[in-house]
């Protein structure tokens, strides 16, 4: 149960740091890393 809440929070975390590299660079490379890693 804990591990899932983790996850989900980690997710957030994730998608919140993909949408500010993404206005940062544009949607370059930092993105489409967060997509293969994703």
């Amino acid at each position: 149960m804990l591990r899932q809440q983790l996850q989900r929070d980690l997710s957030k975390w994730l998608f919140a740091m993909q949408q500010v590299i993404t206005q940062l660079d544009g949607g370059g490379i930092a993105y489409r890393g967060f997509e293969f890693a994703g």
